[in-house]
């Protein structure tokens, strides 16, 4: 399993607000992602599918949607995948459907 400290909304490593972001190898459960997210303990911690698709946790619970690990998520699924992130584009947030970057 992937996984990225990622400082959103800042130019400084050691600012912004803080997240993980994980891509899994393989599907993990909603008590395994939880279970992650309650270890890492930032205020969010995204999980990114092959496909694409975004899954955000508090240490409590999932969120249907956030901003900042939004944005950072982004972020990385561009260096992850080596792929362009274009503003018009869409990701898919697994409660809330499309988001449109």
């Amino acid at each position: 399993m992937n996984f990225y400290l990622v400082n959103v909304f800042t130019k400084n490593d050691k600012a912004g607000n803080q997240l993980a972001v994980v891509f899994p190898e393989k599907n993990l459960s909603d008590v395994h992602m939880q279970d992650i997210a309650k270890e890492f303990n930032f205020s969010e911690t995204v999980f990114i599918d092959a496909y694409q698709n975004l899954r955000i946790f508090t240490p409590k619970s999932e969120l249907p949607f956030a901003g900042h690990p939004s944005v950072g998520a982004a972020s990385e699924m561009h260096l992850h995948w080596n792929e362009e992130i274009h503003l018009g584009g869409k990701v898919r947030l697994w409660a809330q459907g499309q988001l449109h970057l």
